[in-house]
């Protein structure tokens, strides 16, 4: 059947010479694999496009149910980008963002909340802001709430330790490793009163933003198992 959505492309794998294969989180059918002949050839044309990860698309697919890999019929671009493919502090970001959203929608169904959440933080890493250095670490905490293990602060205090096993703040130190110490945990807390507006107070310097990256990847290693080393994830404490 013809089906009509907004997609947001993660990443491609070459096929053949001039073929790809797209991995596309769908608004209306969750997470896809497109195949799309002509990429790298020389009648390319607009297919370059999907090669830009994030991208937000307008599309028209054939989809059958129980099929590993769709047909794109027809796309455009929802939205046109302003600042991420020419400004690399963003473009980093990018594709740090990409890539872990690939890594844990692998098997993610419609969810409407999640994709508007996911394009409305697209948007935003796109506009003039300030912060942006910090915006991939309150990403993957405002991400949280939208794949059920948002944090609780309940017990946050200068003597508290963060319990990832438990996704909350401790006053004794846990019986196992997944944890870290109260000047860590201080600095993890600021998540919680952030706002887009006042993103900039996040993280003031490099170690700062060392700790809650290094914080929010324990907490979704809890959670994914197959999450992995980010290849992308040496890339951003050099950049800012």
């Amino acid at each position: 059947m013809l089906c009509k959505t907004h997609g947001i492309v993660l990443n491609h794998t070459r096929y053949g010479e001039s073929n790809a294969i797209f991995h596309i989180f769908t608004r209306e059918l969750g997470m896809q694999s497109y195949m799309v002949n002509g990429v790298f050839g020389k009648k390319k044309r607009d297919k370059a496009l999907l090669l830009q990860p994030l991208c937000i698309l307008e599309l028209e697919v054939y989809h059958k149910d129980n099929k590993d890999i769709q047909r794109i019929k027809e796309f455009k671009l929802a939205r046109h980008f302003e600042r991420l493919p020419f400004v690399q502090e963003r473009r980093a970001q990018l594709f740090f963002v990409a890539e872990i959203l690939l890594r844990i929608l692998r098997n993610e169904n419609a969810n409407h909340p999640l994709y508007d959440f996911i394009t409305e933080s697209i948007l935003f890493l796109d506009s003039d802001c300030e912060g942006i250095e910090n915006f991939h670490l309150f990403f993957l905490f405002k991400l949280t709430k939208y794949l059920g293990f948002y944090p609780n602060n309940a017990h946050a205090g200068k003597l508290a330790f963060f319990d990832f096993h438990d996704g909350n703040f401790a006053e004794h130190e846990p019986q196992h490793p997944y944890f870290i110490p109260p000047s860590e945990a201080q600095i993890f807390n600021r998540l919680f009163s952030c706002s887009n507006s006042t993103l900039k107070q996040l993280a003031v310097n490099v170690n700062e933003r060392r700790i809650l990256q290094k914080s929010l990847l324990a907490l979704y290693d809890r959670h994914f198992a197959g999450l992995g080393k980010l290849r992308t994830v040496d890339v951003l404490p050099e950049l800012f």
